[in-house]
């Protein structure tokens, strides 16, 4: 499969992370019950799939498989309405295991999804107990563009407590 080249745009307090995968419109789901309406009746709850794809990376001996399903994550980091389910999931642990990775691009997608997460104080103070600035910034030496640029912008969220974290 041909992973796109991730995108980072800057709006307001949140940065998205887009390029995973074809979209045909990017829908923002900022209250629980919109997305209930963009859920079709026989399709497969949030909290459900989010579970099945953590599974799945977990499972898998894939290294393609794994690519997809971490990108597919980051992809779900975007939207605040999944933060619960992200922190049930236990998909920013996954995110920070990743960072520790020999394949540059789960790096790069597992920094992606820390990106989208960290303007959230819930998420911010789970990162940060859990070791998470040591893990990036070891990061930021690597040689590429998109793994830096996420580490640099978790960072700034990370430490500077005037940047509007969500509230």
């Amino acid at each position: 499969r041909n992973f796109n080249r991730i995108l980072c745009y800057s709006h307001s307090s949140f940065t998205f992370y887009f390029g995973f995968h074809r979209f045909r419109g990017l829908y923002m789901f900022h209250k629980p019950q919109d997305l209930l309406k963009r859920t079709p009746p026989d399709g497969i709850n949030r909290p459900e799939f989010l579970k099945q794809l953590v599974q799945e990376f977990r499972k898998t001996n894939s290294a393609e498989s794994k690519l997809q399903v971490l990108a597919n994550l980051a992809n779900f980091a975007y939207d605040p309405v999944n933060y619960q389910h992200i922190r049930t999931q236990k998909v920013i642990d996954l995110f920070l295991e990743q960072l520790a990775s020999d394949n540059n691009k789960l790096i790069e997608f597992a920094a992606a999804g820390l990106c989208n997460l960290v303007n959230d104080p819930v998420n911010k103070d789970y990162i940060i107990g859990n070791g998470g600035i040591q893990k990036i910034e070891k990061n930021l030496s690597l040689d590429d563009d998109n793994i830096i640029l996420s580490c640099i912008t978790t960072l700034m969220y990370l430490y500077a407590p005037e940047i509007k974290t969500g509230n």
